[in-house]
């Protein structure tokens, strides 16, 4: 029998009990995020919230676009972070008709079988990796210039850990 609820401890604490999916698409803290997945996390804080929506703005200058449902409030240092397979990547040929989309460079390609994880620059410089699906191209080499991009609400603000 599976469990339906999963406990993430650390130093014999529990950080978060729930569900899987909720530990995983809402962890409680940068810990539980980094033990379960693969993400990215970005340094900033939230600039503006309303009823539609809010901004992140990253230490490094980045302006993010988050849903309501991303915990964004606002004050002090912040954690956004997004999960690798979250991140798309696209060819600069034709940019993304979504918010949050980047221009950046692939510096490195690996190609794991059914998916390849990719470490991409922003222009901003922070650097960030992509889990990707394969297709039957060629992945992206390094040094290909990309736009990498995400939706509002594939994002999740993580306060008091920057």
């Amino acid at each position: 029998m599976l469990s339906d609820r999963v406990a993430v401890m650390d130093g014999g604490k529990i950080i978060q009990l729930a569900e899987p999916r909720l530990v995983y698409e809402k962890p409680a803290s940068r810990f539980v995020a980094e033990f379960i997945g693969q993400s990215n996390f970005l340094e900033g804080r939230v600039v503006r919230s309303n009823a539609y929506g809010a901004a992140f703005e990253t230490k490094s200058g980045l302006t993010l676009q988050l849903s309501l449902d991303t915990g964004a409030s606002g004050g002090g240092d912040e954690i956004l972070r997004i999960r690798a397979e979250r991140l798309q990547v696209s060819s600069r040929e034709s940019p993304p008709s979504q918010p949050n989309s980047f221009s950046a460079t692939v510096e490195r390609a690996v190609y794991l079988g059914i998916t390849i994880q990719y470490f991409i620059r922003l222009a901003s410089n922070d650097l960030v990796m992509a889990i990707c699906p394969t297709t039957g191209e060629l992945p992206f080499a390094a040094g290909t210039p990309v736009w990498a991009s995400f939706p509002p609400d594939d994002c999740q603000v993580l306060r008091g850990e920057a």
